[in-house]
C-alpha cells in the first residue's frame, strides 16, 4: 500500500467548464495578437484539446518506500484540480 488517493468522482462539469475558460483565454489571447500585429481576427481554422486528470504518479526509490512504510500515517492538505489545454489556430484578415 502506498498511502491515500483522494479523487474526485465526477470530473466532466469540471473539465467542461476548465474547456469553457480555456476556449474564452485562447481568443483573448489571439485578438490581442492581432490587434498588436495591425489585422482582424477571422474564424478559427483548428482547434485541439488535451485534459489532464490532476492526479500526479510520483515513482519513489525504495529506501523511500521503506522510510515510508516505517513513519506513522499521516495525511497532508492539498488541491485536486483539473486542466484542460486548447491549441487553436485562426485565420487573420
Amino acid at each position: 500500500m502506498h498511502g491515500i488517493n483522494f479523487a474526485v468522482k465526477d470530473t466532466d462539469t469540471l473539465e467542461q467548464q476548465a474547456r469553457k475558460s480555456a476556449m474564452e483565454d485562447a481568443r483573448s489571447r489571439a485578438q490581442s495578437l492581432a490587434d498588436l500585429a495591425g489585422v482582424e481576427l477571422g474564424d478559427i481554422l483548428t482547434i485541439s484539446t488535451s485534459s489532464g486528470d490532476g492526479y500526479p504518479s510520483p515513482m519513489m526509490s525504495r529506501q523511500r518506500m521503506e522510510m515510508d512504510a516505517a513513519s506513522a500515517p499521516g495525511i497532508s492538505p492539498g488541491q485536486l484540480s483539473v486542466s484542460v489545454q486548447i491549441h487553436t489556430t485562426f485565420a487573420i484578415r
